[in-house]
């Protein structure tokens, strides 16, 4: 579980070090789930 935002150039950065871990894991039960603590939806679809 991971809780992020936008505004947050570490966090942002760490999406991208999750999706490694989750590609490489994810056949073994990984799970991951990012939640955004922004206002509202458009600002996360970026990203």
């Amino acid at each position: 579980l991971d809780f992020w935002a936008t505004w947050c150039k570490p966090c942002v950065y760490m999406m991208s070090r999750l999706q490694v871990l989750y590609d490489a894991y994810a056949k073994k039960g990984l799970m991951v789930m990012g939640v955004s603590i922004d206002d509202g939806k458009d600002r996360v679809k970026n990203i």
